[in-house]
């Protein structure tokens, strides 16, 4: 079966697959609008969930591939499988929502530093952003509940074309990801929702949200450990059990 990556916000589709440890796999893994090899210009407020997955759908050829596909979204790109799923139900054969992040509400509190960064891009630039980032509210929430997620927010003001890509980051964590109608569009589709405790920009209570709005959704709580690299692997253990044969 086709099976195509769906990448978080900020981030790459081979940064999805690495790590999902889904490289060498055949996999899809496009760039979301805004992101990675994608050079389509994006203007503050122009970036909504539903022309986000048109585009993705007309870039799959969806629904005229010879088989539906099985979409695999990390974060933001599971809020995007979703939106694809809804809109072109027909063309999806299997949803797996790994860390979901986006939530009913537009910008839930766990996300509140994403626009933070992308306004600060956008007025300083990313040396004097990421200086007076570390100085605000946002990042010391994120930081203190986990390090690692602290630095993965810095590392926006670094990505390529930081400040032109700003947008990205204050408008798409203000779409919610779970609409009124999701649950019957999506109801005939195998859905599974991931979730992975110690993330702060990806709350195990999202995943848990997906699964109560979703009830055809199977949930997976990847066991909790200490050690990074034995985390990493139970993740990606998971998505390769999630993933239809």
């Amino acid at each position: 079966m086709r099976v195509v990556v769906l990448h978080d916000l900020g981030s790459t589709g081979a940064d999805a697959v690495a790590r999902l440890g889904l490289g060498g796999t055949g996999c899809d893994v496009p760039d979301l609008r805004g992101h990675g090899a994608d050079d389509r210009p994006i203007a503050p407020g122009s970036l909504d969930l539903d022309p986000v997955a048109c585009e993705l759908a007309h870039e799959l050829a969806l629904p005229h591939a010879a088989e539906p596909v099985a979409l695999v979204g990390l974060g933001l790109g599971a809020a995007v499988a979703l939106r694809v799923a809804v809109l072109r139900p027909e063309a999806v054969a299997a949803v797996v929502a790994v860390l979901p992040s986006g939530t009913d509400r537009p910008l839930p509190p766990h996300l509140r530093a994403y626009p933070v960064i992308g306004e600060l891009l956008i007025r300083y630039g990313p040396y004097d952003g990421a200086t007076r980032f570390r100085r605000t509210g946002p990042f010391h929430a994120v930081e203190l509940a986990s390090p690692a997620s602290g630095a993965a927010l810095l590392a926006q003001f670094r990505a390529p074309r930081a400040r032109e890509r700003a947008a990205r980051l204050v408008d798409l964590p203000r779409q919610p990801a779970l609409r009124a109608g999701d649950a019957a569009a999506a109801a005939g589709i195998p859905t599974t929702v991931i979730a992975a405790s110690g993330d702060p920009l990806h709350p195990v209570e999202v995943a848990r949200l997906w699964a109560a709005r979703l009830p055809h959704a199977a949930l997976v709580e990847v066991e909790a450990t200490r050690d990074p690299r034995e985390a990493a692997g139970r993740l990606r253990a998971a998505v390769a059990r999630a993933l239809p044969l």
